[in-house]
């Protein structure tokens, strides 16, 4: 299909054409010719459904940046549409536009250079891996957001740092992260998926007879499998499980003890162990998963 060919919106008749690719990594999609906006069909299939949307991702844009402005003090630049030279990366592109983008004057050890904030808003535009891949190998750190890290008039700049600080799946962080593979699959399919949330009620190796013991004041470990128990709070403006050491002390929400996905990995090997010998230097917690978990 051309770019002048014309038709027309299932949902609500109106006229529709295609455009892109784009440099900045956008892809070719359908947009409303009339912007009429608020057509549910256009916002499904991924299609541009018109000022409105447009209008709230220019406001969340302006927040991002509002938010990294107050969020770091030292920085040489920090606006939205900020482009970015990626001519020397493995991609087919020259350059990136930047949602949100704040440099720093003198790198920073965890962020790198600077720190993008990408926002997701209905249709995902761009992808995730290959601007991802650039940014981080111009030692950029990345942050996808989305409608959710916004409130109606400013940007939940701690659930970023949150991100970060967790290792969650829409953090890239320049100090432990290196540019994805082009050919691997996407870290981040999309922000809504919650099948990648790091803590769960769940017991991960049912088949383990837990024996845990404290590795700090923060977490227990079961010496047997490895899998790791935190004690976390339900979030429900995020909709998930948050360790108590990433949430403020006076915040609400029932305590439950809670495994790290992360402290497991698959196939797992369960540890015979011993007892004999010198007792260890410190007191075990003797459980069994029906004590832990349910």
């Amino acid at each position: 299909m051309d770019d002048s060919d014309t038709v027309y919106c299932t949902s609500c008749g109106g006229r529709m054409r295609v455009r892109g690719p784009f440099d900045d990594g956008r892809v070719r999609h359908f947009y409303h010719i009339d912007n009429v906006g608020g057509c549910a069909a256009a916002t499904a299939s991924g299609g541009d459904p018109g000022p409105a949307e447009s209008d709230t991702h220019e406001k969340l844009k302006a927040f991002a940046v509002s938010g990294l402005r107050q969020r770091f003090e030292d920085y040489a630049r920090c606006g939205p549409e900020i482009t970015v030279d990626v001519a020397a990366t493995d991609t087919s592109v020259d350059q990136r536009r930047a949602d949100a983008l704040l440099e720093f004057t003198d790198s920073n050890r965890f962020f790198g250079d600077g720190v993008i904030v990408e926002v997701q808003h209905l249709n995902v535009e761009k992808d995730i891996r290959t601007t991802t891949h650039d940014y981080l190998a111009q030692d950029f750190s990345v942050y996808w957001a989305t409608v959710e890290d916004f409130t109606d008039d400013r940007f939940l700049v701690e659930e970023m740092d949150a991100a970060f600080d967790e290792r969650q799946d829409t953090a890239f962080a320049s100090y432990w992260d290196a540019p994805p593979a082009l050919d691997a699959p996407d870290r981040l399919i999309t922000p809504d998926e919650e099948e990648d949330a790091r803590y769960t009620t769940t017991d991960l190796v049912p088949e383990c007879s837990h024996l845990l013991v404290p590795a700090d004041e923060a977490y227990r470990v079961c010496v047997r499998c490895g899998v790791e128990i935190e004690t976390c709070v339900f979030d429900d403006q995020r909709g998930r499980l948050r360790s108590t050491d990433t949430v403020p002390s006076y915040f609400e929400g029932e305590r439950v003890l809670a495994a790290d996905r992360r402290s497991v990995e698959y196939p797992v090997s369960i540890r015979p162990v011993d007892e004999e010998g010198t007792p260890p230097d410190h007191t075990h917690i003797w459980g069994r998963s029906s004590g832990i978990f349910g």
